[in-house]
């Protein structure tokens, strides 16, 4: 029932995605209004499979992805405030696109049952928040990187229109920083809930594994940022990574274990 409000959603942001790589499809295709109605529909799809499973629908691949992609959009709605940023629109827009894309061939099940408490909706909404911000972070990154290497290349022809790389690098962190305070509050609240649901743990999996390796890789970077000052092409190059390595545990829980924590 939820699925056709998904797949609307998915066709109102392709509207602003296109109109971001044609200019002259902006007058038919406005961001405003397109990416209004997409966020509307997006929300509501959620909103209709909470309504019909009766508790959040976070705990299966289908629509994790699906409140990912919602993330990285409201994510964009914020960012959009600073200036030149059509370009970071454009790329986020795109990212959200892939994994609303995704979402709708991922498996549907769940894993969580009635909801009992908020520590299980609270520890994947933080979850969920966490890798959105490192989506938002990979995009700023990749885009640091590609106004750095036009500005090595002397390429200067429409650069007014992108972001300074300090602000780039600026917004990197901050995403990162909020990220990575999301995923540790969510790590330790699922932990608190498996301990002390016994009869419901399943246990360290491969996704659990592999968050663990992500909050290192994210916690090693905020740390040497913080104290050797290490920022601008070696922090996006480190954002970009990270976000790869993001891409392979979805990979992994969508195709080997076809679901989170084995259970699909």
């Amino acid at each position: 029932m939820d699925r056709p409000l998904a797949i609307l959603a998915l066709v109102a942001y392709f509207a602003p995605f296109v109109a971001g790589l044609w200019p002259r499809a902006r007058a038919l295709l406005g961001r405003g209004l397109w990416v209004g109605v997409a966020v509307g529909l997006h929300i509501l799809a959620l909103g209709v499979a909470a309504g019909v499973l009766g508790r959040l629908p976070l705990d299966s691949m289908r629509w994790t992805l699906e409140a990912l992609a919602l993330w990285v959009v409201l994510g964009w709605l914020y960012l959009r405030r600073q200036p030149r940023m059509d370009l970071l629109g454009t790329m986020l827009l795109g990212t959200s696109l892939v994994l609303l894309a995704v979402a709708q061939v991922a498996p549907a099940a769940g894993n969580a049952g009635p909801l009992d408490s908020l520590w299980l909706p609270t520890h994947l909404a933080l979850i969920l928040l966490g890798l959105g911000c490192f989506a938002v972070s990979f995009t700023l990154s990749v885009l640091f990187l590609v106004v750095r290497r036009r500005l090595k290349q002397k390429r200067l022809k429409g650069i007014g229109r992108l972001p300074a790389l300090e602000n780039l690098d600026q917004m990197n962190y901050r995403s990162m920083a909020l990220g990575f305070v999301a995923l540790t509050a969510g790590m330790a609240i699922g932990g608190t809930w498996a301990a002390t649901h016994p009869d419901r743990s399943m246990g360290p999996d491969l996704t659990v594994w592999g968050t663990v390796a992500l909050w290192v890789w994210y916690a090693a970077g905020l740390h040497v940022r913080l104290v050797s000052g290490w920022r601008g092409r070696a922090a996006a190059v480190f954002g970009v990574g990270g976000f790869v390595g993001l891409g392979v545990m979805v990979a992994v829980a969508l195709v080997v274990l076809r679901g989170w924590h084995g259970v699909g």
